[in-house]
């Protein structure tokens, strides 16, 4: 039972009392109520009868009447999905330069109703979005999205026609050894057959990250099932080693000079400069 519907037998109890006892004042004295209190519930049950014991919500009807409009709350919904990380006060700000008049505080209630106050729930509004639509990503969308773990984002692979053709080479600490000091190695993975090479040293030199790629590289893919092809070699530096704090991380790829310069798909490796 709600605290309104106990509310209301209480009221229908007080008028039975009364009706019971006689004694209008003595009914309201054990209930608890006012002689006013009394006669506006007589009243109300005479003329609408239990329903109109009832207590009505208090304040405004319907929606508020400062809510946004539904074009201004539909604004705010679309600018979200172009901008899901930013805060009220960015998008209020934006807003306003386009000539839509709403406050931070009005963006946030647009949230509320829509359960994105959160910018994971933003996030995984514009997930949806892509998933159901054929919404087109812009790319610093991409880049959240990406960021934040979502599973709409198809997984990327570096494009490579023959083995050999790019290598992708990195430096890693591995441990400090009794007698030698520091020890590095350089590993090197084929993109064409995801085939690795590995080479141990005690120094980090430039001389060191080349030696595995014209050396051991090209050796053992030569002696593989899938030999190279006679090519000049050209060196890019990787997108994602370049974020890295080990400085030594490249790409080597080589390609045949008789043919144009493959086109990688997004955030791929291409070639930038003469190695």
């Amino acid at each position: 039972m709600t605290a309104a519907s106990q509310r209301t037998k209480r009221k229908l109890s007080l008028l039975q009392l009364a009706e019971e006892l006689g004694n209008v004042s003595k009914a309201c004295q054990l209930m608890g109520y006012h002689r006013d209190s009394f006669y506006e519930i007589k009243r109300a049950f005479q003329t609408g009868g239990v329903a109109a014991l009832v207590e009505q919500r208090r304040g405004p009807r319907g929606p508020h009447p400062n809510r946004v409009s539904p074009e201004v709350e539909k604004t705010i919904l679309d600018f979200c999905l172009n901008f899901p990380t930013k805060g009220s006060q960015f998008v209020a700000n934006q807003l306003r330069l386009q000539g839509v008049e709403v406050s931070p505080s009005g963006v946030r209630g647009v949230w509320q109703r829509h359960d994105l106050l959160t910018r994971h729930k933003r996030l995984l509004r514009l997930e949806a979005q892509v998933r159901d639509t054929t919404f087109v990503l812009s790319e610093a969308q991409l880049r959240l999205l990406e960021k934040a773990g979502s599973e709409v984002i198809p997984q990327q692979h570096v494009e490579s026609s023959a083995p050999g053709e790019l290598l992708c080479q990195d430096t890693f600490y591995w441990g400090t050894l009794k007698g030698v000091g520091k020890v590095y190695v350089q590993v090197v993975v084929d993109t064409f057959c995801s085939l690795a090479f590995a080479k141990v040293y005690t120094s980090k030199m430039p001389i060191t990250a080349a030696t595995p790629c014209t050396n051991a590289c090209c050796l053992s893919t030569k002696r593989s099932a899938c030999p190279c092809r006679p090519c000049s070699p050209t060196m890019a530096a990787s997108s994602a080693a370049s974020q890295t704090i080990i400085p030594s991380s490249c790409c080597w790829r080589w390609k045949a000079s008789s043919t144009a310069p493959l086109r990688s798909p997004r955030r791929a490796q291409t070639a930038s400069s003469n190695a």
